[in-house]
């Protein structure tokens, strides 16, 4: 009999559905052996593109390890998408992962969850904001009584000062297995591995506190020294100390995947609304080093939204920011350049999907104008349920477009099972893990088409050439690391 998972009744109707269809789990080569090195070795990290099967071969870990009593229970943190969208379907689609039981502690019911659960409920997932409320009282860490941990996206985890970091370092030591998986541990520098490493090894090799990490491989640079840069020959060492702990898989080298392919679609912004950019940037530029940072940023997220077309007119906090932005914030049309070339890239396609990358609510707004329709959407304003929908329409083909911002759906989602050819950035994106990993919900194994383009459309001499630049050199770096990661491998005789 499979276990009584303890989900929301919607999501168990539908991993029903999902085991009648499940197949035979049959690990390619690359799994076997990332299987074999989470096995061997707590803790580690597996720094896997998408669509290698993170998940799949975590479980089949579960799986071993729950036989030979290595492990009771794993807590497993993952973003909301994935929590409900990937992991529960990914136990209910192989058959040799439906004996394991799943319980989802989110939601108003989380405390009810937890004095429910059974031994056949070995899994337990939570989102990264969940954290604070699990570790608030030891008795829910009590009633948990979990023995192994996995970091979902452990990207999400790379700054040190927020709230969901300090919240798990003081529980780390409870988990005598721990595991990261990512397959971007460095999305804009070598500052963002610490935290990651830290949850491996708890400051052995890096150091015990983000302050000796810096000192030790960094120099300050930058406005009132607030920035930092890496020494030379610090990115080896880091390479050598991190290496040990993690495993690097590309999945150029191990699956036939569509050709990926740029198009920039240049957008000239109308004499009025570069008028009003040029004003903001002048302000901006001349008070770059002067005035609080507070006041750059605000007036560099207003020529963001202008490169966009419309600008939020009253003093809420940006959206990107931590606080919640209204909805109902007052907007400032400016222009619909942008707008234009996406409704021409869209009737270029004669149907074809297009999943296209927003930022801004106000973005979703002009899109929709410009349509004349409700295009569906995945952003902080979509329930649960509608994400679900909207995921299984598009993975049909019954959607010819769907907006979607990157915090969202960049990680975890299974985008690629209508093999869609194109994924625009209306806006283009600061953090380089969003753009990367949005792009890569498409392009990814199951993905039938002979290629996927990148459209980015780009707000010229304005803010947007900046963040292009900058993208590309945060690629650059990344590529190197994970690159070293794999050559390390090699060259310690472990066949990948």
């Amino acid at each position: 009999m499979p276990p009584s998972h303890l989900v929301p009744k919607s999501l168990s109707i539908k991993m029903m559905e999902h085991r009648a269809s499940a197949k035979d789990w049959k690990p390619w080569p690359y799994q076997g052996r990332a299987l074999k090195f989470m096995l061997e070795r707590a803790p580690d990290g597996l720094l896997l593109d998408p669509g290698l099967g993170k998940t799949s071969t975590t479980l089949a870990a579960f799986k071993i390890l729950l036989k030979k009593k290595f492990m009771k229970r794993a807590l497993v943190v993952a973003p909301i998408k994935p929590m409900y969208d990937v992991w529960p379907f990914e136990v209910s689609d192989w058959k040799d992962f439906q004996q394991l039981g799943i319980a989802i502690l989110h939601g108003d019911n989380k405390d009810k969850v937890l004095r429910q659960l059974r031994p056949e409920h070995q899994i337990c997932l939570i989102n990264p904001e969940g954290l604070a409320w699990l570790f608030a009282r030891p008795e829910r860490m009590k009633l948990l009584a979990a023995d192994t941990l996995v970091i979902d996206e452990s990207s999400k985890f790379k700054a040190a000062n927020t709230v969901r970091f300090r919240a798990l370092r003081k529980q780390l030591a409870r988990f005598k297995r721990r595991y990261i998986l990512t397959g971007s541990p460095r999305p804009k520098n070598y500052l963002d591995l610490w935290a990651q490493i830290f949850i491996l090894d708890l400051g052995k090799s890096l150091g015990q506190y983000i302050s000796h990490y810096r000192n030790r491989f960094f120099f300050p640079t930058g406005y009132q020294m607030r920035e930092w840069e890496i020494l030379p020959g610090a990115a080896e060492e880091i390479n050598r100390l991190v290496a040990p702990m993690v495993l690097r898989l590309d999945a150029e080298e191990y699956l036939k995947l569509p050709k990926e392919l740029e198009r920039i679609h240049r957008v000239e912004l109308p004499p009025a609304a570069r008028k009003e950019y040029d004003n903001i940037e002048s302000n901006l530029m001349s008070t770059l080093f002067t005035a609080p940072m507070v006041n750059s940023a605000a007036a560099r997220s207003k020529c963001c939204q202008i490169a966009d077309g419309c600008v939020y007119t009253d003093r809420i906090m940006d959206e990107g920011s931590k606080w919640p932005v209204s909805k109902e914030r007052p907007v400032k049309v400016l222009h619909t350049a942008k707008v234009d070339a996406l409704m021409d890239l869209y009737e270029e396609l004669q149907g074809e999907p297009l999943l296209v990358g927003i930022g801004y609510h106000h973005d979703v707004t002009a899109i929709r104008k410009a349509m004349g329709r409700d295009v569906p959407c995945i952003n902080s304003a979509t329930t649960r349920a509608q994400a679900s929908e909207y995921i299984d329409k598009w993975n049909k083909g019954k959607l010819d477009l769907m907006l979607i911002h990157p915090a969202s759906g960049g990680h975890g989602l299974n985008l690629q099972k209508f093999s869609a050819r194109h994924v625009a950035f209306f806006w283009i994106p600061e953090d380089y893990d969003h753009y990367d990993q949005l792009f890569r919900r498409v392009r990814r194994q199951g993905n039938k088409a002979d290629f996927v383009m990148r459209h980015c459309f780009v707000a010229q001499a304005t803010v947007d050439v900046a963040k292009m630049a900058n993208l590309k050199r945060k690629g650059v770096g990344q590529r190197d690391f994970l690159n070293a990661m794999r050559d390390y491998a090699k060259q310690r005789g472990y066949k990948i």
